[in-house]
């Protein structure tokens, strides 16, 4: 009996320590070749750039996998300009092509929440007269500043607004049935998350070179603005803890390192990143999925330890028995 319970420790260890080692071991045979299916706005969107020098970051992130990993990704990238979370769920309940892709995917990326903030403002100041549409970047000579900075304080940071509630607080539902209609297509392929990017001096500069705001009243809208851009955050990681297989990408860092394009007259005349961001929204979705990772080999580490062990301990008594 005793010589048995050696025996079966033993077996134990050994089972323990291949079941790890393994467990470290792609279980995929075609581990080295994925597809990856990226949405969103005009930050995903390839076609912002061309005619530059560099691109976005779904191109970036496939770049890194093959010369660190070694992985060879089959990029879809679906990413298009001017989308809100509302668009990207009309997307992809509509579009054969992107469904497709969807279903294909080994990963999935989304990238969006910008535009909702960006249309909120706008809108409402198109609807009062206070601008016209299409939106330039800069506000026309003529245009009432002070009314415009009024408006648009309250679009963003008072979620009773008509408009806040029409762009903004919609973005919670739409993400919700966003993962949800994946899920429809994908169980399995891991969603990584992530929205607008915010920091104080950059939106202030921002709305002073853009709206022609005076300092005070720049720091002002940006302090606002960043209310409805930690509404969007909320909903977002809100959506990540939810779900399974859904994981946040936290891009805030990207802010230390995005350069607005500016014009021979040191005016900004892109708001989108230029290379050194678009490497920043890279890194931040690589980071997501490191962590992803580590996650899911814990999960799954200790279910099949579990599993494992409890069919051993079952066999175990059965030989106590005999």
């Amino acid at each position: 009996m005793k010589n048995k319970k050696i025996i079966t420790l033993i077996l134990s260890a050994v089972l323990f320590f291949t079941m790890f080692f393994n467990a470290s071991v792609p279980a995929k045979a075609d581990q080295m070749n994925q597809v990856y299916t990226a949405l969103g706005d005009s930050l995903t969107d390839e076609h912002t750039y061309d005619g530059k020098s560099w691109t976005s970051y779904p191109t970036y992130i496939c770049d890194d996998l093959m010369a660190n990993k070694g992985i060879n990704v089959t990029l879809c990238n679906h990413g298009v300009g001017g989308f809100t979370t509302s668009d990207v769920l009309e997307q992809i309940s509509s579009d054969e092509a992107v469904i497709n892709d969807i279903k294909s995917a080994d990963f999935i990326t989304l990238q969006v929440g910008a535009n909702n903030i960006t249309y909120a403002m706008i809108t409402s100041l198109s609807d009062k007269g206070l601008m016209s549409l299409p939106f330039e970047y800069y506000l026309p000579e003529g245009t009432n500043v002070g009314a415009c900075e009024i408006d648009a304080k309250d679009v963003l940071s008072n979620k009773e607004n008509e408009y806040h509630q029409k762009y903004i607080s919609t973005a919670k539902d739409d993400l919700e049935s966003i993962i949800t209609k994946i899920r429809e297509y994908n169980p399995t392929a891991p969603i990584y998350i992530a929205t607008v990017y915010y920091t104080q001096e950059m939106f202030s500069m921002l709305f002073c070179s853009m709206f022609g705001l005076s300092t005070d009243s720049g720091i002002v809208l940006a302090d606002q603005y960043g209310v409805a851009a930690a509404e969007l955050r909320t909903y977002f990681e809100d959506a990540a803890a939810y779900y399974d297989n859904v994981y946040f990408v936290d891009n805030s860092a990207a802010c230390d390192v995005y350069f607005f394009q500016y014009n021979e007259e040191g005016r900004i005349c892109d708001i989108h990143p230029n290379a050194n961001g678009q490497h920043a929204l890279a890194g931040a979705f690589e980071g997501a999925f490191s962590l992803a990772a580590k996650e899911r080999f814990k999960n799954d580490t200790s279910k099949a330890l579990i599993d494992k062990f409890t069919a051993l301990g079952q066999k175990h008594r059965a030989m106590l028995v005999k």
